[in-house]
């Protein structure tokens, strides 16, 4: 495969992978692969696993939530100046059962937001879900576009925001935009193992839908498939697109 077309393959790679750096200032539709009817039943198709708001906008600052399915969470709280203080809080089981059935209730990955020009300093709202199925989706929205759906969901989450007013912050400064929560990966089963090495080595299958397929389920598998993609990166005379493809899926592990 040539050059420019490896190029090509990964522009469009990066435009696709959510949450990287911070929230644009207008937001994309997003298509989801597949659907999935709303329930109100939690299964694992529709536990958590990680969840991120990022709403903090260079004016006038805002806030950005990193939640996990265990009830951790840090809250980056941003006012005038881009000042910030950082809170690390703990919610019990039943709020993250009550966020999980909010999500399924307004339907979060069939989510259709309406697109305009943006308004200057106007902010931009974007929630990343990925769940314990590996199933993960970003939605953005202009604050002054009104959804129903996205805004039931993010105003859950301002008020997650609401709880720090009286608590102590773990940090307190300049604001850190690119700041991530260190996540221990999780180790994969002899199973999911197997499975991932297949995933990679389908990453320079003669066939672009196969690749195409083997990086996308890659990025869903998330952090489980981390350890063996760093382990392949250190391989000599490694595929061009095959390294590309794994750099590409390690940068939005780690990002989310």
């Amino acid at each position: 495969m040539d050059i420019g077309r490896i190029a090509i393959v990964f522009l469009n790679l990066a435009a696709a992978a959510f949450g990287a750096g911070e929230p644009a200032t207008k937001p994309a539709p997003v298509r989801p692969v597949a659907t999935q009817p709303a329930a109100n039943n939690i299964s694992k198709d529709t536990q958590i696993d990680r969840v991120r708001l990022l709403d903090v906008q260079g004016l006038w600052g805002g806030r950005n939530i990193f939640m996990n399915a265990d009830g951790s969470a840090v809250i980056q709280i941003v006012g005038k100046g881009m000042m910030e203080k950082r809170y690390e809080v703990k919610l019990a089981p039943e709020k993250i059962r009550e966020f999980e059935k909010l999500l399924a209730k307004h339907d979060f990955f069939n989510i259709k937001i309406d697109v305009r020009p943006a308004i200057p300093d106007e902010g931009c709202p974007a929630i990343t879900v990925r769940l314990s199925s590996g199933r993960k989706g970003c939605i953005a929205k202009l604050s002054g576009i009104k959804n129903p759906d996205f805004d039931a969901i993010l105003q859950w989450l301002l008020d997650l925001a609401q709880t720090t007013k009286d608590a102590k912050a773990v940090y307190e400064g300049k604001y850190e935009g690119k700041w991530r929560p260190q996540v221990e990966a999780r180790s994969p089963s002899p199973e999911q193992t197997k499975e991932i090495a297949e995933l990679i080595r389908q990453l320079g299958d003669n066939d672009s839908k196969v690749r195409e397929a083997a990086t996308k389920r890659l990025m869903e598998t998330g952090d489980i498939a981390k350890k063996q993609l760093e382990e392949k990166l250190k391989e000599e005379n490694l595929d061009p697109e095959v390294k590309a493809r794994a750099k590409a899926i390690l940068a939005d592990i780690n990002d989310f």
